[in-house]
């Protein structure tokens, strides 16, 4: 219970520099999360797991994860940008991997590939 109140304000700043690169033409609708950014918010809560050890030891941060939007909506290429602890990384990196698939980046009506940022931020409240 009380990792889950954690996890709480992890969604509270989770996707808050959610970072978009769209390819080809000007695009004019990025990428989005099925549901919107509250879904992805929900999703992140439902699925992110702060590892024990690195719980236990205090350790905090955002890990940034980079990965494209392929214009099926499949997420590729999933890469650690920026870590901070190798059992946050990994976290993280699984976050991702484990994502439905998106709704592509268009340009008019046609779908654009998107390379995207994602910041998974650790946080762990103090009582």
């Amino acid at each position: 219970m009380k990792k889950k109140l954690y996890l709480l304000v992890l969604l509270l700043i989770a996707f808050s520099g959610l970072n978009c690169t769209l390819f080809g033409p000007q695009t004019e609708i990025s990428p989005e999360f099925p549901g919107g950014e509250q879904e992805l918010g929900n999703y992140i809560g439902l699925n992110l797991r702060y590892p024990d050890a690195a719980y236990d030891a205090g350790l905090e941060g955002t890990v940034f994860v980079q990965f494209y939007v392929e214009r099926d909506g499949s997420i590729s290429n999933i890469t650690l940008k920026q870590g901070i602890a190798p059992e946050l990384d990994e976290e993280a990196l699984k976050l991702v991997q484990n994502m439905p698939s998106w709704l592509p980046g268009m340009r008019g009506r046609t779908k654009v590939r998107s390379r995207m940022t994602l910041p998974v931020n650790f946080t762990i409240k103090r009582v």
